[in-house]
């Protein structure tokens, strides 16, 4: 099966998405609501480790104020075997950008 099957037929059961553009803003408001959540309650810092190679998540994650603390060099291996790095990214209570632009 290729790329370029025809789209499935519309279907009372079968949830609708969003365009990629509205499902992005969604991901990242809710990454911005939990980490919101998550000061309030008290924490101070938040850390996360995506994929080093996972640009579009770490983009993201900086347009929110988290910043670059570090290479985790080979930190997980995929299911070829072969070892990829992550990206070690922190966010202190004060630099959550309140707006997505």
């Amino acid at each position: 099966m290729g790329r370029n099957h025809p789209p499935l037929p519309a279907r009372r059961d079968r949830p609708r998405c969003a365009p990629w553009p509205l499902r992005a803003r969604l991901g990242s408001e809710a990454i911005r609501v939990l980490a919101q959540r998550l000061f309030d309650q008290g924490h101070h810092r938040i850390t996360i480790d995506p994929a080093a190679a996972n640009h579009r998540a770490i983009h993201v994650y900086e347009k929110l104020g988290f910043r670059r603390v570090g290479i985790l060099r080979d930190y997980e291996q995929g299911p070829d075997g072969t070892w990829h790095d992550g990206l070690l990214m922190d966010l202190l209570k004060g630099e959550l950008k309140s707006e997505l632009k």
